[in-house]
C-alpha cells in the first residue's frame, strides 16, 4: 500500500512523523511491531500500524517539506552579499529548548531550526561585535509561530531605531521574509511581538543580517571580565580583556555609579577597597574610543563580599557563578535536605515536633514535603480527617481560626501552617511541592486549567513565608500548560499579582530522566535529578546536569534511600549506608550544590497504624537515628570547612582508577587550586595528582564520612601524583590543601 509520509518537528520539539494526513510521535516508533517501514535520511524507521489513530492529530503543525525548504534556502542565497551573523553573539529574552538552540539560527541548515518557550512578547538580541553598515534582514520563519514582528538598531545599545516590521501569513509552512533597509548598527534587536497560536514558542530555521564593516567606527571588545573577593581586605579585584582600536580611557562603576576613569588603555584591572562585609555589588566595565568617543561593549560582573562569620540569610538565591544557593548576604547555603513528603498528611503535631526535633540535632536544613501527598485515595485525609480540597486543588478548604484544640477551626493547611514554622524555628527551609505529580490526569485532582489558580493561592498564602518551592513528584514527562502555569501562579501569589520570577525560589522534582523537563524555563532557578532506588550512577546524572547550558545550580534530590528494598525488590535485599553515603558523596563531588537523604520508613511515616509502600521493615520513629541519617551532616561539615563557591568538579585529580556505581572514586577542587578532596566508595590505594595545588607544599588528611572525624598526614611536594592508601577497607576522603591557606583541618571552621 502507498503511503505518503512526511517528518516534521512540533512546537514543543518533538520529532514526528505525517502518514496519509496523520502526524505521530517518533515514541510510537520504538514498539516492536514492524509495519510499514518509513524511511528517513537513508534509515529505515518502524511504525505500528495498531498505534496509528490513537494517537494520531491531524498534520497542521511545523509540516515544512524538503521542497519547501529547498526553496526557501534559494531565496535566501544572493551572491556577491556577506551574511555577517555567523560567529556573532545571540540572546533570547525566552531561551530555547533543548535541541532546539539560537546555533541553529546561522547553521545554514533549514532542516534545524530555533524553538524558544512559550513566551511573548519576547526578543532576540544580536551583537555584531563592531558597528556595519547594512542593506538586509533576512528571517526564515516557522510561519504559525510568530506572527508580528520588528527589527530595532544601535549603535550602543541603548538608543533604539525600529527599521522594519513585519508578519508571518500563519501557514504550515516555511516563509522567507526579507527587508532592505540602510543603517549604521552594532546591534540589532528582533521583537517577537506576537503569536498565531499562544501554545507554540517563537521558530525560526534561518536569521541573516547582511552588511559590511564600517571604516567610519573603531572596532573593540571587553571580554573576561572576572571580580576576586578577599572577605578579609575586604576589597573586590576587577581584571579583564581588551582588543581592538585605541581607547582614551576605560569607566568602571559599580550598581550603575561611576567608581572611577581609568586613562591608561593598557590597563586591565581596578581594586575596589571601599566595599562593605554582607554587601553584593554589580560592577561594569566601558571603553571610550580615542577616534571618535563612541563606546565599546558594556562587561559586566556581580560579587558578594562574604561575611565569614555569617550564615546564609533568605531570601536564598543562585550564586553569581550560577552553582551554588547563597543567602541574600552572599554566604554559600549547603542543601542538607531530609525528605518527608507524607509528613503534612501523615503526622500529628506531636509527631512533628519529634521528628524536626530530631532532623535539626542533625544539622539538616531542608525537608522536602509534599502539601497533599495523597495519590488518589491512599491518602484521603491528614491524621486529623481533614481534606485538602472539595473535589479538585482549585477549591481548597479553610475554616476560620486555627486553634489546634478546637477541629472545627484547625484545617488541613492550618496544619502544613505549623510544619512549615515548626521548621523555621529550627532552621529549616520547607522545599513544598504542591502536589504530588501522579494525582495529575484530565479529571483528576491537578490539571493545567485549575493549576495556576492553586499555584496564586499556595504563594499568596506563604508570601511572605520563607519557602522553596519543588514542582513535579517523580515526575518526568512535559506537562507544559500545567507546570508552567503553576509556576506561574506561584510567582503571582508571591510577587502580589505580578509574576515575578525573581521573588520565588523554584526548582522542579523529576523522575529518572537525566534532568529536569522544565531545565530552560525561566521559572526553574536550579535543577535537581532522581539517581532513584536501582543502582543509578548518582554521579553521572549530575555531571551531566552540570554541563548544561545555560548554567544551574544542580543536585541529585533523590538518591538511595536508607532501608529502602535494592531495586524495589525485598528479595535482593536492602540498602546499606554505604550505599547512602556513596550516593551522596559521589553526586556532590561530581558538581552538586548540596545533597537529600532519604530513608523509606521516614518518608510514608510507616506506623502499625499507617500502611506502607515498598515493604519498610522499621517504623518511621525507630528509623530517625538510622546510621546514614546522623552522618549526613558530616558531608556538610566538610564541604564548610573549604571555600565553597570555587568548588568545582575534576576527575583528571585521579591518576588511578575511577572505579564504578559503589566502588567509585570521584574528585572535587577548589578553582584556585586551594585544596582537593578525592572520595573512594571502598578502601583500596588511589592515585591523586598534586599538581593542580596553588602551593609547592600540601597538607594531606584522610576525612572519616562515619564520624567525622579526621587523620592528619602531614606535608609533602605538590609538585606530581601520589598514591594513598585508605587507613581502612571502609570509605574515606582524601583531601590535601595548599599548605600555605592555613586550612583547620577537614570538617571544622577553626
Amino acid at each position: 500500500m502507498r503511503r505518503d509520509t512526511q517528518w516534521f518537528t512540533r512546537a514543543d520539539g518533538h520529532r514526528c512523523v505525517c502518514v496519509e494526513g496523520y502526524r505521530y510521535p517518533i515514541r510510537v516508533l520504538q514498539q516492536t511491531a514492524r509495519l510499514p517501514t518509513l524511511r528517513r535520511s537513508g534509515q529505515s524507521r518502524w511504525l505500528p500500524i495498531s498505534q496509528l489513530h490513537p494517537v494520531a492529530h491531524r498534520c497542521r503543525t511545523m509540516s515544512v517539506s524538503a521542497r519547501r525548504l529547498r526553496r526557501a534556502q534559494q531565496s535566501t542565497s544572493q551572491p556577491g552579499i556577506s551574511d555577517i551573523l555567523p560567529g556573532k553573539p545571540i540572546t533570547s529574552s525566552a531561551g530555547e529548548n533543548s535541541g532546539f538552540g539560537l546555533a541553529n539560527l546561522t547553521d545554514g541548515n533549514l532542516t534545524t531550526r530555533w524553538v524558544s518557550r512559550v513566551e511573548s512578547p519576547a526578543e532576540l538580541l544580536i551583537d555584531l561585535l563592531s558597528v556595519h553598515s547594512l542593506t538586509k534582514l533576512v528571517g526564515v520563519w516557522v510561519a504559525n509561530c510568530t506572527r508580528d514582528f520588528s527589527y530595532d538598531v544601535s549603535l550602543d545599545g541603548t538608543n533604539w531605531t525600529t527599521v522594519a516590521t513585519g508578519s508571518t501569513n500563519g501557514t504550515d509552512s516555511a516563509q522567507t521574509i526579507t527587508h532592505q533597509i540602510a543603517a549604521q548598527a552594532r546591534y540589532i534587536r528582533l521583537n517577537l511581538l506576537s503569536m498565531h497560536n499562544a501554545s507554540y514558542g517563537n521558530s525560526l530555521y534561518e536569521l541573516q543580517v547582511f552588511g559590511s564593516p564600517d571604516p567610519n567606527y573603531p572596532v573593540g571588545t571587553i571580554s573576561d571580565l572576572t571580580a576576586t573577593v578577599d572577605s578579609a581586605a575586604p576589597q573586590v579585584s576587577l581584571s579583564w580583556s581588551y582588543s581592538g582600536s585605541p581607547l582614551a580611557h576605560y569607566t568602571i562603576t559599580r550598581d550603575g555609579a561611576v567608581l572611577a576613569t581609568l586613562t591608561d588603555q593598557s590597563a586591565t584591572s581596578y581594586v575596589d577597597d571601599t566595599v562593605a562585609l554582607g554587601a553584593r555589588y554589580t560592577y561594569a566595565v566601558t571603553g571610550t574610543f580615542s577616534q571618535n568617543g563612541a563606546s565599546t561593549n558594556t562587561a559586566s560582573v556581580s560579587a558578594s563580599v562574604v561575611d565569614p562569620n555569617a550564615v546564609p540569610t533568605w531570601p536564598l538565591r543562585v550564586s553569581d557563578n550560577k552553582r551554588f544557593l547563597v543567602g541574600d548576604n552572599g554566604v554559600p547555603f549547603i542543601w542538607q535536605g531530609d525528605t518527608a513528603w507524607t509528613l503534612s498528611g501523615r503526622s500529628t503535631r506531636e509527631e512533628v515536633v519529634t521528628y524536626l526535633d530530631t532532623r535539626q540535632a542533625q544539622g539538616f536544613n531542608v525537608v522536602q514535603m509534599t502539601a497533599i501527598p495523597r495519590i488518589e485515595t491512599i491518602y484521603p485525609t491528614n491524621s486529623y480527617g481533614d481534606n485538602p480540597y472539595n473535589g479538585d486543588v482549585s477549591s481548597p478548604i479553610t475554616t476560620p481560626g486555627n486553634d489546634p484544640n478546637d477541629p472545627a477551626q484547625y484545617d488541613y493547611w492550618d496544619h502544613i501552617d505549623f510544619i512549615i514554622e515548626q521548621a523555621l524555628q529550627r532552621g529549616i527551609y520547607i522545599a513544598l511541592l504542591p502536589v504530588w505529580s501522579r494525582t495529575m490526569s484530565p479529571e483528576g485532582s491537578l490539571n493545567a486549567g485549575i493549576a495556576e489558580g492553586y499555584g496564586y493561592w499556595l504563594g499568596q498564602r506563604y508570601a511572605t513565608t520563607p519557602i522553596i518551592w519543588m514542582l513535579g513528584g517523580d515526575d518526568e514527562v512535559k506537562r507544559d500548560d500545567t507546570w508552567n502555569n503553576m509556576a506561574r501562579g506561584i510567582a503571582r501569589g508571591v510577587g502580589g499579582g505580578t509574576a515575578d520570577y525573581s521573588k520565588a525560589l523554584i526548582t522542579y522534582h523529576t523522575g529518572s530522566s537525566q534532568t529536569a523537563p522544565y531545565f530552560y524555563a525561566d521559572w526553574l532557578d536550579f535543577n535537581t535529578e532522581q539517581s532513584g532506588h536501582c543502582n543509578n550512577r548518582s554521579y553521572d546524572k549530575v555531571a551531566y546536569s552540570y554541563g548544561l547550558t545555560p548554567t544551574k545550580p544542580t543536585m541529585d534530590a533523590e538518591p538511595y534511600y536508607e532501608g529502602h528494598p535494592l531495586c524495589w525488590d525485598p528479595n535482593r535485599g536492602y540498602s546499606t549506608p554505604q550505599q547512602v553515603r556513596s550516593a551522596q558523596y559521589t553526586a556532590v563531588f561530581a558538581g552538586g550544590f548540596g545533597f537529600t537523604y532519604g530513608h523509606q520508613s521516614v518518608w510514608q511515616m510507616y506506623a502499625p497504624d499507617r500502611p506502607g509502600t515498598n515493604a519498610p521493615i522499621t517504623y518511621w520513629y525507630d528509623s530517625l537515628d538510622a546510621e546514614a541519617a546522623t552522618q549526613m551532616q558530616y558531608l556538610r561539615k566538610l564541604l564548610e570547612s573549604r571555600p565553597i563557591l570555587t568548588r568545582i568538579p575534576d576527575q583528571s585529580i585521579i591518576t588511578s582508577s575511577h572505579g564504578d556505581l559503589w566502588t567509585r572514586v570521584q574528585a572535587t577542587r577548589a578553582s584556585d587550586g586551594a585544596y582537593l578532596m578525592v572520595y573512594t566508595s571502598i578502601g583500596r590505594t588511589i592515585g591523586v595528582d598534586l599538581g593542580i595545588l596553588s602551593g609547592t607544599t600540601a597538607h594531606t588528611y584522610w576525612y572519616n564520612p562515619r564520624t567525622g572525624d579526621s587523620i592528619d598526614n602531614g606535608t609533602r611536594p605538590s609538585g606530581s601524583a601520589v598514591d594513598v592508601a585508605t587507613p581502612t577497607n571502609d570509605d574515606w576522603v582524601f583531601v590535601a590543601d595548599d599548605d600555605s591557606r592555613g586550612f583547620a583541618a577537614p570538617g571544622t571552621s577553626s
